[in-house]
């Protein structure tokens, strides 16, 4: 018998086949219609989800990791290249995006404030994907609950990656879930860069893809037809992460080496 999630995922395919053109038209439909019932819902969500990850930003100093990344950013290019090749491969992406972050403020709280944005940027995102997979009322329990999450709001305040990876994450399912029963070039780009860039957020994100991956192999085996347009989506997210892929068999995996 499937799990759970993959007997939602199942039911996706229980829906007559339709073109990528009508699909475009219904999806668009289906954004006329919900968006203007819940985004309100959802702009006060963010409202809230940011003064939570605001509040008390600056009350602890940088621990030893959140210093680690600073100095990082603040290396030449040529050492910087360096360091992320033979050690900090992992988190990648947050290293060269804080490093940009750097030139426009230097301030803890600025500096922590980077991370807060694709935390605010998850809350819509969850309610996609639960709403994609059960109704909009589901969606906007999941963005209220991510939104006053502990952990959540704790990792929005830290000058690290981990937040960035909560977000391409959760924008890999979503995408993915769409994917399945709508195959468009727009979900089979964003399900690639997505699933791509969270790889390069945290390598943890490996496991989210191969689970992706695995999902399809149990539907297969129920007799279910898979959109031939996903499998390029693999070749293509394979071919993009390599580099990362590579970091991990020539250094161990640098930092999460410490892994048995």
């Amino acid at each position: 018998m499937l799990p759970a999630a993959l007997l939602k995922i199942q039911m996706l395919f229980s829906q007559p086949a339709v073109s990528e053109t009508s699909t475009r038209t219904g999806s668009a439909r289906e954004g006329v219609r919900h968006f203007p019932k819940d985004w309100p819902s959802l702009f006060a969500l963010t409202v809230i989800g940011a003064v939570l990850r605001c509040l008390y930003l600056t009350r602890k100093s940088f621990w030893f990791d959140e210093g680690v990344s600073v100095e990082i950013a603040r290396l030449d290019w040529y050492n910087f290249a360096r360091i992320l090749w033979r050690r900090e491969g992992n988190m990648s992406l947050y290293y060269v995006l804080l490093r940009g972050w750097l030139h426009f403020g230097h301030s803890e709280f600025f500096i922590r404030s980077l991370s807060i944005l694709p935390s605010l940027a998850t809350i819509p995102v969850v309610y996609w994907l639960a709403g994609r997979l059960f109704d909009r009322r589901v969606g906007l329990i999941a963005a209220t609950l991510l939104t006053f999450n502990a952990y959540h709001i704790r990792y929005a305040q830290e000058a690290r990656s981990y937040s960035f990876f909560i977000f391409l994450g959760t924008l890999s399912s979503a995408f993915f879930i769409d994917l399945l029963q709508q195959p468009t070039r727009r979900n089979r780009i964003g399900h690639i860069l997505a699933s791509s860039l969270a790889v390069y957020a945290h390598l943890y994100a490996v496991l989210l893809i191969v689970a992706q991956w695995l999902s399809l192999r149990f539907l297969k085996y129920e007799g279910i037809k898979i959109p031939l347009n996903t499998k390029q989506n693999w070749r293509w997210i394979a071919i993009l992460i390599f580099p990362a892929l590579l970091f991990v068999g020539t250094t161990g995996a640098g930092p999460i080496s410490w892994i048995k």
